[in-house]
């Protein structure tokens, strides 16, 4: 507020009560600590802390709290953050395929690659080139949380890179592991 007369209108801006006040004002509020806590605390979810992440849980209607295998659990902040970003992407995307990858591989530039595929009709599979831990994978179970068109249905599939060995159509399955078919 290097210039506290240019939020008080003209009439008042030569008064030295109010600008003593103001000095006063900034001094004990500090603006620049404060709309730098702000932001990181509040307004930029990669980086709030658990007040900002609730309140973005407000905005978004999402609540902490989730029904995971029949039992309720408060989401801790790490996967709070990431349900948040999944529903916000949820909001945003134009549910191409190109669009989702997009979002997805933000989602999970940390970790690995996403890939997208329409299977048929009505239908799509995301499709992770790494693991996915299982709280993620409920979070991306939820219904109206993934980015996906309305009324298709959604497959999430697991294939990491050089850990995968099996047969094509049979989930994956290596040797000895499901009956071979004879002609």
């Amino acid at each position: 507020m290097n210039n506290k007369k240019q939020y008080v209108l003209s009439q008042y801006a030569n008064s030295s009560k109010l600008n003593k006040i103001l000095s006063g004002l900034e001094e004990m509020i500090g603006t620049e600590t404060a709309i730098e806590n702000f932001y990181n605390d509040i307004f930029n979810i990669q980086t709030a802390n658990t007040y900002g992440l609730d309140i973005w849980g407000e905005r978004l209607n999402i609540s902490r709290r989730l029904k995971v295998n029949g039992e309720t659990i408060e989401l801790e902040n790490r996967y709070y953050r990431f349900l948040l970003l999944v529903k916000a992407m949820s909001n945003i995307s134009n549910c191409t395929i190109p669009n989702l990858e997009d979002i997805l591989n933000f989602l999970f530039k940390e970790r690995g690659k996403v890939y997208v595929f329409d299977t048929g009709i009505m239908t799509m599979k995301y499709t992770f080139d790494f693991y996915l831990d299982e709280m993620e994978k409920a979070i991306l179970d939820l219904p109206g949380i993934p980015p996906k068109p309305t009324g298709v249905g959604l497959t999430v599939v697991e294939l990491p890179k050089g850990k995968l060995f099996g047969f094509n159509k049979t989930g994956f399955q290596p040797f000895n592991q499901a009956p071979m078919r004879r002609n």
